[in-house]
């Protein structure tokens, strides 16, 4: 057994009776000896016995995940896979080992870079929404102000101006609740109307159809109605 790169371990009624090198150093000990007549809920999270009590029972077992116990009390993901065989007419439990540490990590790295990239999309999004009404918003502001200075500025000039200032911001502030509601997550499924939903979506994504050149054409049923979490239903169009 110690010429394998996972840890092994050999296991009666549930307790170590042998190990090998790779199983020491995995789990943190210095010897042997330190391992040996633990039971083997002492070397798994106590919520993941009863996922472990299940596979001991079985003769062969396909790979599973569980969380175990080094000596200095750290935790660390595993994935174990085990056999029952026949020694000397005992039953025992030869289990391989692998440490999941340095791949949960890589899984969190990769993670983490595809969630920049959809924040950068996102951001891209809200940039080519925000512009027009912005450049209203600035254009009506600084006519109305140039009007005034010049001592020409009409009141349906000024109430127009601040009517489409008033417009712009009311949809800059929609467009904030449109992308807050696409991040968040769905506590429960609700009804709602189908073609709204589609119609709320590629507004959130017009910007990018827009930079690429690309129309849609919307042709739905408007009067179809689901149940589902709607959020999720959004990330997935």
């Amino acid at each position: 057994i110690n010429a394998t790169i996972e840890a092994m371990f050999i296991l009666e009624n549930g307790k170590v009776i042998d190990l090998n090198e790779e199983g020491i150093k995995l789990f943190g000990y210095e010897k042997k000896e330190e391992v040996l007549g633990l039971s083997a809920y002492e070397l798994i999270v106590k919520k993941d016995h009863a996922l472990l009590t299940k596979n001991l029972k079985k003769d062969d077992v396909s790979p599973y995940e569980v969380e175990a116990i080094k000596k200095d009390g750290s935790i660390f993901p595993i994935l174990i896979k085990g056999r029952n065989i026949l020694r000397r007419n005992k039953k025992i439990r030869i289990s391989a080992v692998l440490d999941l540490t340095q791949l949960k990590q890589k899984e969190k790295v990769i993670s983490e870079n595809s969630k920049m990239v959809a924040l950068g999309e996102m951001i891209g999004n809200i940039a080519h929404q925000w512009r027009q009404p912005l450049s209203v918003i600035s254009t009506a502001a600084s006519g109305v102000k140039v009007q005034k200075e010049m001592q020409i500025l009409k009141d349906d000039v000024f109430y127009d101006s601040m009517d489409a200032i008033v417009q712009n911001s009311n949809y800059l502030s929609k467009t904030i609740d449109d992308f807050s509601s696409f991040i968040k997550e769905d506590k429960e499924k609700r009804v709602f109307n189908l073609d709204t939903h589609i119609a709320k979506n590629l507004i959130i994504l017009s910007g990018m159809f827009k930079l690429n050149d690309i129309e849609i054409i919307l042709n739905s049923d408007k009067h179809i109605e689901i149940e589902t979490f709607e959020n999720e239903l959004t990330q997935a169009f």
